[in-house]
């Protein structure tokens, strides 16, 4: 399936000529919290280069869990919200997925098909073994290492600013409350899989057809994963499901250069990643292409901005 989305214009296309089918969109979900996060930077209620802790502790705490220097040692005391959206924090990653060396492992896929029943909610998580190990894989802000848990403690930190008594009360679409009703009213049907699995939100099937674990790529359909509840592992980092059309808008009310704006000029700028030729090469949950790599025609001309894995 294709979607694009212009001031004027929305197009999208599937297979099947199906548009209204649902996808399971994983990381693209980072989009929509980090937008969360920088709505909150703009409403005055939190100072992304300020420490995260006291924001996150009080759910942490009450989801039995202790406190960030509990999980992760002494130094996560100096994790901002801002480390934790550019992938700069040092928090251990839940997603194991190692494609190299051969053979492609990954023990959380692993344990995720092995019991499809279990949701792998922030409890979940954050106590697995490989990322409640008391210290971080390095001191925040020094380097930067790809870790959906950050994303996971996020929803966490956004679900205490809006007060909720518990982690799964927090709406992850008032992200989009700078924008007008009208437009808010269209994303009326992307779900958030707070619960369950993609059979309980979408028709649409999915089907791992990976190397990890021995699994043989070229065995076809694949691990059908309709009914497995760790597809949406991690939450606000990955529980969008919603139509192409749907995401399509949502990458153009936050990027675009016309129209309802999901956020302010200055928030977007820090979703560009800057320093990709210095080793940091995320934004503020925007990964892998930047300014700095551009898109050109050949002769020295960009042509525009490219963003690349929207989450």
């Amino acid at each position: 399936g294709i979607g694009v989305q212009s001031s004027t214009l929305s197009l999208a296309a599937t297979s099947d000529g199906n548009v209204d089918e649902r996808f399971v969109w994983g990381s693209v979900t980072k989009l929509l919290t980090g937008s969360g996060i920088l709505r909150q930077v703009e409403k005055g209620n939190l100072k992304l280069d300020g420490p995260a802790a006291p924001h996150i502790d009080p759910v942490l705490s009450a989801l039995g869990l202790g406190s960030m220097v509990e999980l992760f040692g002494e130094e996560a005391a100096k994790i901002s919200a801002h480390h934790l959206g550019a992938m700069q924090s040092g928090v251990p990653d839940y997603d194991t997925a190692k494609p190299w060396p051969r053979p492609p492992t990954d023990p959380f896929r692993a344990q995720v098909y092995a019991s499809p029943s279990t949701e792998w909610d922030p409890v979940n998580i954050l106590n697995v073994s490989w990322v409640k190990t008391g210290s971080l894989d390095f001191t925040p802000g020094t380097k930067t290492k790809y870790s959906s848990t950050n994303f996971v403690l996020l929803g966490l930190l956004l679900s205490n600013l809006d007060h909720k008594a518990s982690w799964d009360q927090y709406n992850q679409l008032s992200a989009l409350d700078a924008l007008p009703t009208s437009r808010r009213a269209m994303y009326s049907d992307v779900k958030l899989a707070v619960h369950g699995s993609p059979s309980n939100w979408t028709t649409l099937h999915g089907y791992d057809r990976t190397s990890y674990n021995g699994h043989d790529p070229t065995s076809l359909p694949g691990t059908d994963v309709y009914h497995t509840k760790g597809v949406y592992g991690g939450w606000t980092a990955s529980d969008v499901t919603a139509r192409i059309s749907d995401v399509a808008r949502l990458a153009y009310d936050i990027f675009g250069s016309s129209g309802p704006r999901v956020l302010q000029k200055s928030s977007v700028d820090v979703m560009v990643p800057h320093n990709a030729a210095h080793g940091f090469p995320y934004g503020f949950a925007t990964f892998n292409l930047s300014r700095s790599w551009g898109v050109s025609e050949g002769k020295g001309k960009d042509y525009n901005q490219a963003y690349g894995h929207l989450g």
